[in-house]
């Protein structure tokens, strides 16, 4: 049975998951673009590792505006990027590397918490974590 409710996230703000159009536009309805497992993915992974996390912060002043949320306006990355579809993130975590973040995730990844992540891109500076759809196995790939 399909849910029927939205998933709200806990550890992040709507305007750090869209760029600023978007959050002008839409506002709290922006968490309409994305799927509740999408949304649980990156709660949870910031719950794993309990350290605070950025995706966008664009809302203060910062320079990240394309890291989660990807629209028609937005010339970064590829055309079929998955971020078009709103299912994937790039994340900047305080006190630990993306190459550490994938090492554990990757070590744990039957690990409950981890369970929504199936691809992350290897060999960059922050952690892409996404939702293909793919195997039961978190996959990872370079671009």
């Amino acid at each position: 049975m399909a849910e029927t409710y939205r998933y709200i996230c806990k550890h992040f703000k709507i305007y750090e998951l869209v760029d600023p159009a978007t959050y002008r536009r839409f506002g709290e309805q922006a968490w309409m673009f994305f799927d509740n497992d999408t949304l649980r993915m990156i709660d949870r992974l910031r719950e794993y590792f309990n350290v605070p996390m950025v995706i966008n912060d664009w809302h203060w002043g910062g320079k990240f505006q394309w890291s989660g949320l990807r629209t028609v306006d937005c010339t970064e990355g590829s055309t079929w990027s998955i971020h078009r579809l709103a299912k994937a993130f790039d994340i900047k975590a305080k006190d630990i590397s993306a190459d550490a973040m994938r090492d554990e995730i990757m070590a744990h990844q039957d690990h409950p918490f981890l369970k929504y992540i199936n691809r992350m891109e290897d060999d960059v500076s922050w952690l892409h974590v996404d939702r293909a759809n793919v195997e039961n196995r978190i996959v990872l790939f370079n671009p």
